[in-house]
């Protein structure tokens, strides 16, 4: 058999070189595994068959020898190239991809990427352009969508708070009235004008203020960080890493039932853009929530918070991809609730601190989405994903009252 020479890339100069896609996406795509019979590592039949039949095809290259093609000093550094399971994925895909339909943008890009990674004796260009093609900013927009959740979950509980506390704070717990202070009431007839010293009454506390029933509450956030969802080197890096920044608000309607019982209404906005950090591209959502909430306790003791609603999405994602554009506009369905229990110790008349479990579930129904505008467009499924989060710790309370005076 003829043995595969080095200058193998370079003898498959002319396009669209399909040969030189198919030698790293069968390595990378799990076609191929360590074997104890050679000195070196094995193509599995799937890759072997995709390479022979375009060897077959053309003479000049001679027949193929597994053995001896993947002991080429070409070769070696795309199989023993640590790749990601997405990696691994988008490349299992695209062995059948190019064989059904050669794309000739999409080859070019696999093939200069392979071919600036031969030149230069590294591979760093094939698996950038993997991650380029997999739907990373898609899992980017389930972790924004379900961290804006959070937010609207976060202040709906500082709303539930200031409920229980109502305008006087700790200052409401255990008020007791009294009306004389170390001293007996004068008796009729008698006072300083008979010559006798009295005691003055000391004028009881008035009570506190009543609580007013309804409540009207608005708030506004903003978000600005970054996302690492593993990172590190080789099968611990990830293509998934993004910064986001944005901002939205909440407002809210509530009425006490009972001085103990209070339930509202709150309807939110969220906006966020999404910057993924190792490859080009975006993506922004804008997601709309109504939340119906409750709230059970004073400001000391037992309490429990009840927060049940859902929302929706309008998403749009942007990728490059070798130089030209994927667009799509995904959307998604929400419902989500949360649940807690704690229970609030008195300090002083300014603070506390509550000890409390919380449990949150949020689910998401994802619609598919058709890109278009680049060499490689992705068609991407509808489908679902969940996240469930329980927490359980507690919060230090510090009440103030601020006075305005006119």
């Amino acid at each position: 058999m003829k043995a595969l020479p080095r200058t193998l890339f370079a003898r498959l100069a002319n396009p669209p070189r399909l040969a030189a896609g198919l030698l790293a996406l069968a390595a990378v795509s799990g076609h191929a595994q360590t074997s104890a019979d050679l000195p070196a590592v094995a193509l599995l039949p799937g890759g072997i068959n995709a390479l022979a039949g375009f060897f077959q095809q053309n003479p000049p290259l001679g027949p193929f020898d597994p053995a001896v093609f993947t002991t080429d000093p070409t070769v070696q550094p795309f199989l023993r190239y640590p790749y990601t399971y997405n990696e691994r994925q988008v490349a299992n895909r695209l062995v059948g991809v190019l064989l059904d339909n050669p794309n000739p943008g999409l080859v070019r890009g696999l093939d200069n990427a392979i071919a600036l990674d031969v030149q230069n004796g590294t591979v760093t260009h094939l698996p950038y352009a993997l991650d380029t093609l997999a739907a990373n900013q898609y899992t980017m927009l389930r972790y924004v969508q379900f961290s804006n959740t959070e937010n609207f979950f976060r202040n709906i509980d500082a709303r539930l708070a200031a409920i229980r506390f109502g305008t006087q704070g700790f200052a409401t717990a255990g008020y007791t009235q009294s009306s004389w202070a170390g001293a007996a009431a004068p008796s009729e007839g008698k006072g300083i004008s008979d010559g006798k010293e009295a005691k003055a009454p000391v004028t009881a506390p008035p009570p506190p203020p009543s609580e007013p029933k309804f409540g009207v509450w608005v708030v506004g956030n903003g978000n600005l960080g970054t996302l690492d969802t593993g990172g590190g080197v080789g099968i611990d890096r990830t293509a998934a890493d993004f910064d986001f920044y944005g901002g939205g608000g909440l407002f809210g309607i509530d009425y006490k039932l009972r001085p103990d019982f209070a339930i509202g209404l709150a309807a939110g906005y969220e906006y966020t853009h999404i910057s993924p950090k190792q490859v080009v591209g975006s993506a922004h959502t804008q997601q709309v929530e109504g939340e119906f909430y409750a709230t059970y306790g004073g400001p000391v003791g037992l309490y429990v918070n009840g927060i049940v609603g859902g929302g929706y999405s309008w998403n749009d994602v942007h990728r490059e991809v070798f130089g030209t554009q994927a667009f799509s506009s995904p959307q998604a369905a929400e419902f989500n609730t949360q649940g807690e229990v704690g229970y609030q110790i008195k300090i002083n008349e300014r603070m506390g601190i509550t000890p409390f479990g919380q449990v949150l579930y949020d689910h998401l129904w994802n619609s598919g989405a058709a890109e278009k505008g680049s060499v490689a467009n992705l068609s991407i499924r509808h489908g679902t994903a969940d996240t469930l989060l329980s927490v359980a710790g507690a919060k230090f309370i510090w009440v103030c009252h601020l006075v305005l005076q006119l």
